[in-house]
């Protein structure tokens, strides 16, 4: 085998690996519980000793951590895993009327920062959206967390949003591109923009009282 080609298989070697580590991280922040090796190797489709690789370089990279072990009748207790909640944050903001707030979670979804003014008048101006750069930017260096560490933001706004090009309609639409555009050139993580409502009713699927259930109504005063 050449050069090139021994390349080419460390890369592909490498991007699964990489792949095979993105699904374990995900399998644990999804899961209501923790987990032992061979429950993570058995929901993600590996080797007890592929998995046990992959998880120990993930302990090193401190992205997993130990929670304790798993209770037994008898015999060794096997070690329980979860992700480490403070490897990574992510920001939820949402912008009204008459109001803002901000919020930074951690990756257990726990609330690590949080900040509003109630005197904040969203205005279909520059200046009120400069002023809304500044905010998040506060809070970012309040919080004391590295931004490296911050995975991405969510923002939610009143008014006609279209979530899947990030353009808002109502508010700040004078800009040449979106406001995700606009917002991913001031910070250095992703951005998604949706209405306010919309938003509200995600979080409540995904981490509410509508969490697992089918059908929800969401009233947004």
């Amino acid at each position: 085998m050449d050069l090139f080609s021994r390349n080419i298989d460390d890369i592909n070697n490498q991007n699964r690996q990489l792949a095979q580590k993105r699904k374990i991280v995900a399998l644990l922040n999804r899961s209501e519980k923790e987990l032992t090796i061979p429950g993570i190797c058995k929901k993600v489709k590996l080797s007890v000793p592929t998995g046990t690789k992959l998880i120990n370089e993930l302990i090193c990279d401190k992205i997993i951590i130990d929670s304790g072990k798993k209770e037994t009748d008898n015999g060794r207790r096997p070690v329980l895993y979860k992700v480490n909640p403070e490897y990574a944050y992510s920001i939820g903001l949402v912008i009204q009327l008459k109001g803002i707030s901000i919020s930074i979670f951690n990756m257990e979804m726990n609330e690590v920062y949080s900040n509003s003014d109630e005197n904040f008048v969203l205005e279909n101006s520059i200046a009120c959206l400069e002023n809304v750069v500044g905010i998040i930017r506060q809070a970012v260096d309040n919080s004391q967390i590295e931004p490296k560490r911050i995975l991405g933001m969510g923002i939610g706004i009143t008014g006609r949003v279209n979530a899947r090009t990030g353009y808002s309609y109502n508010y700040f639409n004078f800009l040449d591109g979106s406001l995700v555009d606009f917002f991913s050139d001031k910070f250095d993580f992703p951005v998604y923009v949706d209405n306010d409502t919309h938003v509200l009713g995600l979080a409540e699927q995904y981490f509410g009282k509508a969490r697992n259930i089918q059908n929800a109504f969401v009233l947004n005063l």
